[in-house]
C-alpha cells in the first residue's frame, strides 16, 4: 500500500471523522407499489440497489401515493446498500384556501405533501398513517377522470395529528385538473400568504424544481416575509433508473434519520448542488512525543473547532501544526514557543501532517524537533527532504493564543500577522504597485490640473466674448448703433455753434482796430490845407473823404451784421439745447 494511503487508513482508523460531511440525498421517490410505477419485473429491487450505489445516495425516501411503500422492499434495499432508506407517503391535500386566481384553479386543486417517518420512533410508520387518516377528514374528488383520495383538513390540523411522530413534512408538487401550474411545484405559490403561514409553522423544508425559488427563502426577501427555510430537490422517480437523477445534499455527521431531520431544519446544512471543498486543507496529523505520545487527529476540510478545558492541549495541537508546516513565529514569541514545543514533543518528537494543496496534490509532511529539515512524501511514494517550507506549497497562517490576544490589542501586530497571512512577498509586491499607482495618479492629477486651468481660462474668455457679442446684438436689435451715430453728429454740430459764437464775438470786438488798420496813414483832413495845390487836389480830397466815410459805414454795417448773427445764435441756442437733449 502506498505511504499516503496507509497513513490515511491509519488516520481514519485511530481518529474516525467526527465532523459533518456532505451527503447526497433523494427524498421523493416511488416504489413498485405505486399505481403509476413505470418499471416492473423481478429485478426491480436489484436495479434499485445498484442505482443507489452508483449514484452514491446516502439517504433515499420512498413516498408512494396515498399509502406507505412496502416495508419488506425498504428493509431489503437498506440491507443491500447499507444506506438510509426511509418510508414515507405522498399525501393528497385539497387546498381550497390557497389564494390563487380563480382562473387558474378548480375545486379539485390539491397538492402533494411528503411525510417521512422516523424508523426509530416508538410507533411505526404504519401506525401513524392509519392514525392520520382516522383523525383527519378525507374525501374523494374527481380529477382528470380519476377518483382522488385526499385530506380536506388544514395543514395545521395535519401537523397537529403528527405530533409525537418526529416526521419530516415537505410540501411537494401542485396539481389541478388541467395542470394549471406548468412547473407542478411550489415554485408557483411561494409568495402565497396562506402557504407562507404554513411554511413558517409546519414544514420541515420545501421541495422546489427551480433553484431560483430557493433563493426567496434565504431570510432576506420581503416576498416571503423574510422567511429562511431549507429547500430540497428530488427525482420523483417512478423507476429504478430515475433514482438519484436530481439529488440534493445535506451535511450530516452520521447518516441517520435524526441527523437528516436536523440538517433539513438548518438551511445552511442543505444545498441543491454539491458544495465544493476548499482548494487546500489539512486532512489530518499525527503527533508523537512527550505530551502526546501518539495522537492521531483527522480534520474537516471546512471549519474545525477544538474544545477542552485549560491544559487539555488545544494550543499544543496548533503549535505542532505550525511547527510541521513551517509557519513563521513572531520574533517576540520565538523563545516561548520553542519552550512549549520542547514540552510537547521532547527529544526526537515528530509531527506528520497530510495536506491537500491548491493544485490538487496530496503531500505528507514530517518534521522532527531540533531539525530544520522537512521530509515530504508524494502520492507516487516519491520522497524529498528540503530545508525550508516553501517546497511544501501549502501557505498557512497559525496564531497561538497569546498572539491572538496581541492582535486584538495592538494594531501593529495585526498588520504583521495579516502581512504574514497574505505572504510578505505578495505584500511587498502590492506596496510596489501601490507606490507606482500613487505616482501615476499624482502625475495625472498635475496634468489634469494644468489642463483644467487652461480650460477654465479659455472658458472665461469665451464667456466674455459671448457677453460682448450678445451686447452688440442687443445694440443692433435696438438700433442703438444708428442712435450713437446721430448723437456723435449732434455733438459736433453743438460744438460748431459754440465755436462760431466765440469767433463772431472775437471778430466784433476786433472790428474797430482792424478797420483802423485798413486806413492807417490816410488822413483826409490834411487835404484841406491852404495851398496852391488845394484846388487841384480837391477831387482827390473828396474821394479820400468818401473812402473814409464808406469804410466807416462798412465797419458799422459789418458790426451790425455780426451782432445780428450773434443775437440769432444766442436766441436759437436754447432751442438747439432742447433738441440735443
Amino acid at each position: 500500500m502506498a505511504i499516503i494511503a496507509e497513513f490515511e487508513r491509519e488516520l481514519y482508523r485511530k481518529s474516525p471523522p467526527t465532523f459533518a460531511t456532505w451527503h447526497s440525498i433523494d427524498l421523493h421517490n416511488h416504489s413498485p407499489a405505486s399505481f403509476d410505477y413505470e418499471a416492473g419485473g423481478e429485478n426491480v429491487l436489484e436495479r434499485s440497489a445498484q442505482q443507489i450505489l452508483a449514484r452514491d445516495l446516502a439517504a433515499v425516501m420512498f413516498t408512494d401515493h396515498v399509502r406507505l411503500p412496502d416495508a419488506g422492499f425498504v428493509d431489503e434495499l437498506q440491507r443491500r446498500t447499507g444506506r438510509l432508506i426511509l418510508r414515507g407517503v405522498e399525501l393528497n391535500v385539497f387546498v381550497d384556501a390557497w389564494t390563487k386566481p380563480l382562473s387558474k384553479i378548480t375545486k379539485n386543486l390539491y397538492f402533494h405533501l411528503l411525510i417521512g417517518f422516523d424508523p426509530d420512533a416508538t410507533e411505526t410508520p404504519d401506525y401513524w398513517i392509519t392514525h392520520l387518516y382516522k383523525r383527519c377528514h378525507t374525501e374523494e374528488r374527481q380529477s382528470g377522470g380519476t377518483a382522488i383520495k385526499g385530506v380536506t383538513d388544514s395543514i395545521d390540523r395535519i401537523c397537529e395529528e403528527l405530533q409525537g411522530s418526529n416526521a419530516i413534512v415537505i410540501p411537494a408538487h401542485l396539481h389541478s385538473d388541467h395542470n394549471a401550474f406548468a412547473s407542478r411545484s411550489v415554485d408557483d405559490i411561494y409568495a402565497d400568504p396562506e402557504f407562507l403561514k404554513a411554511a413558517k409553522k409546519c414544514f420541515t423544508c420545501l421541495e422546489v424544481t427551480d433553484p431560483k425559488t430557493a433563493e426567496f427563502f434565504d431570510g432576506k426577501h420581503q416576498e416571503t416575509n423574510n422567511l429562511e427555510l431549507a429547500c430540497i430537490r428530488s427525482s420523483d422517480s417512478h423507476s429504478p433508473e430515475q433514482l438519484g437523477v436530481r439529488p440534493c445534499y445535506a451535511q450530516m455527521e452520521q447518516v441517520t434519520f435524526a441527523e437528516l431531520k436536523h440538517a433539513l431544519e438548518l438551511p445552511f446544512r442543505v444545498k441543491l448542488k454539491r458544495p465544493d471543498l476548499p482548494s487546500a486543507y489539512i486532512v489530518g496529523l499525527q503527533i508523537t512525543g512527550k505530551f502526546f505520545s501518539d495522537l492521531w487527529l483527522s480534520l474537516s476540510p471546512n471549519c474545525n473547532v477544538f474544545m477542552g478545558v485549560k491544559g487539555s492541549g488545544k494550543t499544543s495541537v496548533l503549535e505542532c501544526l505550525r511547527f510541521v508546516l513551517g509557519v513563521e513565529v513572531p520574533e517576540s514569541r520565538t523563545e516561548e514557543v520553542n519552550g512549549h514545543l520542547n514540552a510537547i514533543l521532547g527529544p526526537g518528537g515528530s509531527v506528520k501532517a497530510l495536506v491537500k494543496r491548491a493544485d490538487g496534490a496530496r503531500v505528507l509532511v514530517q518534521r522532527t524537533l531540533g531539525s530544520n529539515q522537512y521530509a515530504l512524501t508524494f502520492e507516487d511514494d516519491r520522497q524529498q527532504v528540503v530545508s525550508s517550507s516553501d517546497p511544501i506549497q501549502f501557505p498557512a497562517a497559525i496564531l497561538g493564543w497569546h498572539e491572538i490576544e496581541q492582535a486584538a490589542t495592538d494594531s501593529r501586530i495585526r498588520k504583521v500577522y495579516l502581512d504574514a497571512i497574505s505572504g510578505r512577498e505578495a505584500i511587498r509586491q502590492h506596496d510596489v504597485e501601490l507606490k507606482s499607482y500613487s505616482q501615476r495618479i499624482h502625475a495625472t492629477h498635475d496634468t489634469a490640473s494644468s489642463k483644467l486651468k487652461t480650460f477654465r481660462d479659455s472658458q472665461s474668455q469665451v464667456s466674455r466674448l459671448r457677453e460682448r457679442r450678445e451686447g452688440l446684438q442687443k445694440l443692433k436689435d435696438a438700433s442703438l448703433v444708428a442712435l450713437k451715430e446721430e448723437y456723435e453728429t449732434a455733438i459736433r454740430h453743438r460744438d460748431l455753434v459754440a465755436t462760431t459764437q466765440a469767433q463772431l464775438a472775437l471778430l466784433k470786438s476786433q472790428l474797430p482796430t482792424r478797420f483802423a488798420q485798413v486806413l492807417a496813414g490816410i488822413n483826409a483832413p490834411e487835404f484841406d490845407l491852404a495851398s496852391p495845390l488845394k484846388q487841384a487836389l480837391l477831387p482827390a480830397a473828396e474821394a479820400i473823404r468818401g473812402l473814409v466815410t464808406s469804410t466807416e459805414s462798412a465797419r458799422q454795417e459789418l458790426d451790425d451784421g455780426m451782432q445780428t448773427a450773434i443775437n440769432a445764435l444766442d436766441l436759437n441756442q436754447a432751442n438747439a439745447s432742447v433738441d440735443f437733449a
